[in-house]
């Protein structure tokens, strides 16, 4: 019965990942980048080439809510061209009016709601994503991703699209 006891306790043990070391766990946790991971790749140079290299989904915007997030038709958000009957010349006449979803959509719309992910380097927010150019690979201590839950209920509003926080080896005090 105890041996029996034993090998549960080994099992759930090893299911819930006890024993396994931090580095073993952070290598698993895709919201973080790691200069160790970095370093796989030698021709990256700066921040924004590894995220692009190693975690390209944390650069791609997000749309708000209603204009193809998650759950939204494919044809959302956009705008339509609606198609006049033709005319007794056999013309057709594509005029600006509101159309319905079955006549097409417009490709050349513009979706303004959507929104990149707010950078932080080493806790300073910062205008623009470019910014990662900046930071040379050797510069790197931890790159972190943090989802627009998680970003909002942190920093506050605007971080639909959520947050890469970069943290150097730089010393700025």
């Amino acid at each position: 019965m105890m041996k029996w006891l034993g090998m549960g306790l080994a099992a759930v043990g090893l299911a819930i990942g006890v024993g396994a070391t931090p580095a073993e766990a952070q290598k698993h946790d895709r919201s973080l980048l790691l200069p160790d991971e970095i370093a796989q790749k030698k021709d990256v140079t700066n921040a924004y080439e590894a995220i692009q290299r190693f975690r390209s989904q944390w650069l791609r915007t997000s749309r708000s809510k209603g204009s193809l997030g998650a759950g939204a038709s494919a044809t959302e958000g956009y705008r339509y061209k609606s198609q006049k009957p033709s005319s007794s010349d056999g013309s057709t006449d594509t005029g600006s009016d509101p159309a319905t979803p079955s006549t097409g959509f417009d490709p050349t719309a513009t979706d303004k709601s959507a929104s990149s992910p707010v950078l932080y380097i080493d806790d300073v927010k910062q205008d623009q994503l470019d910014e990662l150019r900046n930071v040379r690979v050797d510069e790197i201590a931890q790159i972190r991703y943090m989802t627009g839950t998680e970003a909002t209920g942190r920093y506050g509003s605007g971080h639909d699209a959520g947050a890469i926080l970069l943290k150097t080896t730089r010393v700025n005090h």
